[in-house]
């Protein structure tokens, strides 16, 4: 019995072991499976907020992107930047920066995230970078009317005394700075044509600092004013986007637009681009001015070959009896002025079918209201005038444009023009002007076949009566029909869709290369 009893007792012993060594084994085994669940928990979290991490640098790429596409200044986010913060979510946020590249044409854009679990914090617990290389594209240009930080204004001369409606009609208008209606009469678009209007508003600054962006409280739009000689407001009919601008007093719809959209910023595209070298690269055939001109009281009919570079300055004018008409048989590059006269015309050829030629030149454009003017081709192609005169010749008779105008070179070159006055006889220094050789009065000349540009300076229209251009540009843009001595006012119209686009472009930035930098 006592035998029985003490074999009992060691098969106890025997299972409480064992259930203690089960026991172990399967904490052990618990503790290992918790152990593998943590750190797989702890890998899923740190991959999450490294995703995150990610996820946030990327969203300064997109930022930084879509700044750049719309202000050519802009050089990243130096400070950071909030993309997401609450209690629940905590905070991320970025800076970036932007380096061109100039060798090889792109831009390298640097973005880096931080992570803080509390929106209080200061520290973040993670952070990553991202890189990508920008290609800079070419985008075509589709306003009517180009005007870069020196503004567009239009002027009614003597109105309300003796002038008609000053205006511009149809189309539409994009201003790096300000826009300017000075005259009761003078509008953009008109009851019958709503015009598409951008004004950026950076156009501030001195010599020393120009162009700058301009102060919240110094709105874009200027409606009357500006001379003794103007009184009352003038209008605009369409759809306007301008940065800053809160007044839409004068400011209508007409019959399609939207009048102002309130809180509207309007891009920065910077300003178009020509690239002078491949265009320059190409004249090969050199021409002499008195052969590409009419000499001898306005005979002979000086036929312009594609591809011609006229080494010096050029000025068509006829005789009362016998017009001066040259021939433009393709692209042509002067490296000097360019006056028509009066009682010449150039005339696009018919052998260029739709192709629409340019010309290029160094100088001052000068395009006369009593000249005959400017014609496009059978096949309505017009030719496209670009001067790159300004205060810098250095810049101006470069064969490329690789030059930058310093901020008082620019600001000499478009701003400085108008402060020498566009109500009396002198009218600045203007890189191109039209018209106003008759005081005023209604002018004969015919530029429908044209569009104009001024890549550095002031571009100036003048010419009394109703007028027409393909187009018209240039760092300022000054509409002043009939000049000081308005007896007869006018209008002009530009008239072509996209009249720069295939000659003109705008950069817009695209994701190339992508690095991820940790």
């Amino acid at each position: 019995m006592t035998k029985s009893i003490s074999r009992s007792n060691n098969q106890e012993g025997y299972l409480l072991l064992l259930v203690i060594a089960i026991s172990f084994v399967l904490m052990g085994l618990g503790l290992s499976i918790i152990s593998v669940t943590s750190s797989k928990y702890a890998r899923t979290t740190r991959d999450i907020d490294s995703s995150k991490a990610v996820y946030a640098a990327e969203a300064g790429i997109s930022d930084t992107l879509a700044q750049l596409n719309s202000s050519a200044s802009f050089t990243g986010f130096s400070t950071k930047k909030t993309f997401y913060s609450g209690a629940d979510t905590g905070k991320a946020e970025y800076t970036t920066s932007i380096v061109q590249n100039a060798a090889d044409n792109t831009a390298t854009i640097t973005s880096t995230s931080y992570l803080s679990r509390n929106p209080s914090d200061t520290t973040p617990f993670i952070t990553k970078t991202v890189k990508v290389i920008a290609l800079k594209t070419k985008v075509p240009i589709t306003e009517n009317v180009i005007a870069g930080s020196a503004g567009f204004t239009i002027s009614g001369g003597y109105v309300p005394w003796f002038g008609q409606a000053t205006s511009m009609n149809k189309g539409s208008v994009y201003s790096r700075g300000k826009i300017r209606l000075n005259g009761t009469a003078t509008s953009i678009g008109t009851t019958t044509d709503s015009a598409r209007v951008t004004a950026a508003n950076l156009g501030c600054g001195t010599t020393a600092n120009f162009p700058q962006q301009c102060a919240s409280n110094d709105p874009p739009i200027t409606l009357g004013g500006g001379s003794i000689f103007s009184s009352g407001m003038g209008n605009i009919y369409g759809s306007v986007c301008a940065t800053n601008q809160t007044s839409t007093t004068n400011i209508f719809p007409g019959p399609t637009g939207t009048g102002l959209q309130a809180g509207c910023i309007a891009p920065d595209y910077g300003m178009p681009y020509f690239d002078k070298k491949a265009f320059t690269d190409t004249k090969i055939l050199p021409m002499l001015p008195a052969v590409a001109s009419c000499p001898l009281f306005g005979i002979g009919a000086p036929i312009w070959l594609d591809n011609s570079r006229i080494m010096g300055s050029v000025s068509l004018t006829g005789s009362y009896f016998t017009p001066c008409t040259a021939t433009l048989m393709g692209d042509v590059y002067i490296k000097g002025d360019l006056t028509i006269g009066s009682n010449a015309r150039i005339n696009v050829s018919t052998t260029l079918g739709s192709r629409k030629p340019v010309i290029v030149v160094n100088g001052k454009v000068n395009l006369q209201g009593d000249a005959i003017g400017i014609f496009a081709n059978s096949s309505n192609s017009p030719v496209t005038i670009i001067s790159f005169s300004s205060t810098n010749t250095s810049c101006s008779n470069s064969d490329d444009n690789n030059c930058t105008l310093s901020s008082a070179d620019l600001y000499n070159s478009s701003v400085a023009p108008s402060a020498a006055g566009i109500w009396w006889m002198g009218n600045g220094d203007r890189a191109i002007t039209i018209g106003n050789s008759n005081f005023g009065a209604a002018e004969p000349a015919d530029y429908s076949g044209a569009a104009v540009y001024s890549y550095y300076g002031s571009t100036l229209y003048q010419k009394g009566g109703t007028g027409n251009l393909r187009g018209i540009g240039g760092q300022e843009v000054v509409i002043n029909p009939g000049g000081t001595f308005s007896f007869g006012g006018g209008s002009l119209s530009v008239t072509d869709t996209s009249p720069f686009a295939g000659t003109l472009s705008r950069t817009k930035y695209v994701i190339g290369d992508y690095l991820q930098v940790y």
